[in-house]
């Protein structure tokens, strides 16, 4: 069970990522892994579309694609967007800042309020994911080196997770998506001619 988050920003001047170009190379792996179950989340469709893809719409996606796996099987999450540091206001990160995934609001705003916060993007993992159900997490964005809690929450599942850089670093848009994700596509593509 794979959800694919991509979003591009194109309503935000200097924003602008090419992250639908990773899902479509998600995709492909999935596909060549023969997944019957992707979800994929966009924010091509614009600004008061249906399912725009604030952080109530990705966490709502993420809740109906976990109440689909059995014991057993294997949650994937893919992101790719945007990435930061945010201040942490409950005192569970070192360095004093919060890893998050960068939802706009609503109208397309992309502000502090309206990220996904790692401490919630993992309870929420935890909790909408049952039981005996593996998760890996791609996370092809800035400062994700940590932004699943691996390391400081308390999973009642086996977790992993991929990151494009580590909490104080920047990942790369080449213009045809993330370095990760292309990096990705061409190991999978090496692996699979092997």
């Amino acid at each position: 069970h794979v959800l694919i988050v991509a979003l591009d920003y194109k309503y935000v001047k200097n924003a602008e990522l090419t992250c639908t170009k990773d899902a479509r190379t998600m995709l492909k792996i999935a596909g060549r892994a023969e997944v019957d179950d992707i979800t994929v989340v966009t924010d091509t469709q614009g600004v008061g579309s249906p399912g725009f893809p604030t952080r109530s719409q990705v966490l709502r996606h993420l809740r109906v694609v976990a109440k689909r796996c059995k014991p057993g099987d294997w949650f994937v999450w893919f992101w790719a967007g945007h990435g930061i540091n945010v201040p942490d206001h409950n005192g569970d990160e070192t360095t004093g800042l919060d890893q998050a995934f960068v939802t706009p609001d609503r109208d397309g705003h992309l502000t502090e309020s309206a990220v996904l916060i790692d401490d919630e993007f993992a309870m929420a993992l935890d909790t909408f994911v049952p039981d005996g159900v593996r998760i890996l997490c791609i996370n092809d964005c800035c400062h994700s080196g940590t932004i699943c809690d691996v390391d400081s929450f308390l999973y009642r599942h086996e977790i992993y997770s991929i990151s494009a850089s580590q909490d104080s670093e920047e990942a790369e848009d080449i213009g045809s998506g993330g370095v990760l994700s292309t990096a990705l596509r061409r190991a999978v593509r090496l692996l699979s001619i092997e």
